[in-house]
């Protein structure tokens, strides 16, 4: 079937591309970057014509140092692509319920062998780290990503959080995941923050600290550990981000680049994120409109952007650190997203152009991922391309450990009685 010969032929570009590669002596480190609802319209180049984007890190790591998957397919929501993508398991063979956080069966099931876990009992012993968004379920410590194969983790365990109080973002009804009704602002209500480091809870929160830049230096703190005098050991570093994600909030330092010296504006925007956006960054007098707290008025297509771009600079320092402590070489760094960009008009903006439908739906806008894979463990004769055969977010999982030579089979899974992997080699 033609479905089949895709597959065949997206596998056989990918042994092309590693095989030689593979003639190395140590393993390649690994940094997997996931962003959250990231479209595909928001790149530079996908959408070079616009211009309020400005992505220079990515469209040069696509166009001169990688190899973009132009038809990479993931879930059309979050917890479904994460799930996959840790298992190895198309979504169907993860429990994929969202109807409750705090039931002990959302997320992985325990039977399930992480590929962080795969990795780091391999021959090669892995030094596995997680940073940002889990996503995977958290009603009991077993859940937690330093239980599912992570040596560390930094981040949030739940869908979305406010990027400056680090609370649970409350459900479009106005309730939250502890059954406040939303109309509560008594401090001792029970509005759940979320952030984590390994497994405790972070109890002296900045709300003045603008998440992803705690995320990012966590990134580059554990990149630094790292280097031609450091362990010998390979690592396997998740930056699960949370840009581009709801809620429409930038650090001040960004708004003061970015926003308000005019760059990319368009007067042909909207602003009905307003409805669930409270502001840009808090506490923030915008004298431009009668005072108002930023936020109340803003054009809500430019601030998602703005999140991207954000983004963009994010892994342009990644990718620097990297180089920097002479890592480079020896590493693959995979860049992809959970999701299209959301179109969710009430609380963002994403875009997806010129696929059609966005996060939630089964179109190519909600499914179809931007991916690309970089790194100077790439091969030259492979930079720069781009390959059309299917791939899916559940194949990284058996290709990452065939590439490195260790049997994907979860043996402790199958004999539970759930599925074992699905995901295609693709080395």
């Amino acid at each position: 079937t033609m479905a089949t010969f895709q597959l065949s032929f997206a596998a056989s570009i990918l042994i092309y591309f590693i095989y030689g590669a593979m003639s190395e002596t140590t393993a390649p480190n690994i940094v997997f970057i996931m962003a959250d609802d990231l479209g595909w319209g928001n790149l530079g180049f996908h959408n070079p014509k616009n211009p309020q984007i400005s992505t220079p890190n990515m469209d040069n790591l696509v166009m001169n140092e990688g190899l973009e998957l132009m038809r990479h397919y993931v879930s059309k929501d979050s917890m479904p692509t994460r799930s996959s993508f840790q298992s190895g398991r198309l979504p169907i063979h993860v429990n994929t319920d969202r109807n409750d956080v705090f039931d002990p069966l959302y997320g992985l099931p325990s039977s399930m062998t992480t590929i962080a876990t795969k990795l780091r009992d391999s021959q090669y012993s892995y030094n596995t780290h997680m940073v940002g968004k889990w996503d995977c379920g958290f009603a009991t410590y077993s859940q937690l990503p330093t239980r599912r194969g992570y040596d560390t983790f930094y981040g949030y365990l739940s869908n979305d959080i406010d990027y400056y109080s680090k609370k649970i973002i409350p459900r479009a009804d106005g309730g939250n995941l502890c059954g406040n009704d939303g109309t509560s602002t008594d401090e001792t209500d029970t509005t759940m923050y979320d952030l984590w480091d390994n497994e405790e809870p972070v109890y002296t929160l900045d709300d003045a600290q603008y998440s992803e830049y705690s995320f990012s230096k966590r990134v580059i703190d554990i990149i630094d550990e790292y280097g031609s005098d450091s362990t010998p050991n390979p690592f396997f570093l998740m930056y699960s981000s949370h840009l581009p994600h709801s809620p429409l909030q930038l650090p001040q330092d960004y708004v003061n680049e970015y926003m308000m010296n005019g760059d990319g504006i368009s007067e042909n925007d909207e602003d009905y994120c307003t409805a669930r956006n409270e502001y840009i960054y808090p506490n923030i007098i915008d004298p431009t409109h009668d005072n108002d707290i930023i936020g109340q008025d803003f054009q809500c297509r430019q601030l998602l952007q703005a999140q991207v771009n954000l983004l963009d600079k994010i892994i342009g320092d990644i990718v620097d650190k990297l180089k920097s402590n002479n890592l480079w070489d020896n590493t693959l760094l995979f860049i992809t997203t959970d999701n299209g960009g959301s179109l969710e008009l009430d609380s963002t903006a994403g875009n997806n152009y010129p696929l059609r439908g966005g996060k939630y739906s089964e179109l190519e806008g909600g499914i179809r991922a931007t991916t690309f894979i970089s790194g100077g463990y790439l091969p030259e004769s492979r930079r720069g391309q781009k390959e059309y055969g299917l791939t899916h977010i559940s194949d990284w999982y058996r290709t990452f450990c065939e590439m490195l030579g260790i049997d994907a089979t979860d043996y402790m899974a199958v004999d539970a009685g759930n599925p074992d992997v699905d995901g295609y080699n693709i080395w």
